[in-house]
């Protein structure tokens, strides 16, 4: 089997990191009633956050000896997040009530 040369890994973890640092702000929603972590204030400030934490990833590659802490926690911020946005929306869903009817059994 032939190695993958490291600049290919390097690359396809950078956009991958990139996306998933970015979502939040592509995913914010406008409409009304919307949970509070897709509201633009949130989503935006969340985007920046997880994008500073895979800028300091990729600034710790250079040899700081932080590159292992930097990106368990640029990953688990990514890992975290989206479960915050599930559990949000599932949280703030607008209740649907039914009635019987009082004839009906």
């Amino acid at each position: 089997m032939r190695a993958v040369p490291w600049w290919a890994i390097a690359s396809s973890a950078a956009v991958a990191f990139g996306a998933l640092g970015l979502w939040p702000a592509l995913g914010f929603r406008r409409d009304t009633p919307r949970p509070p972590t897709l509201r633009p204030a949130v989503a935006v400030t969340a985007a920046v956050v997880l994008l500073a934490l895979v800028g300091w990833f990729v600034a710790s590659l250079g040899g700081s000896g932080y590159a292992g802490l930097a990106e368990r926690v640029a990953a688990g911020a990514q890992t975290l997040w989206p479960l915050a946005v599930v559990l949000d929306s599932r949280r703030s869903r607008p209740v649907v009530r039914t009635t019987k009817s009082r004839g009906s059994a």
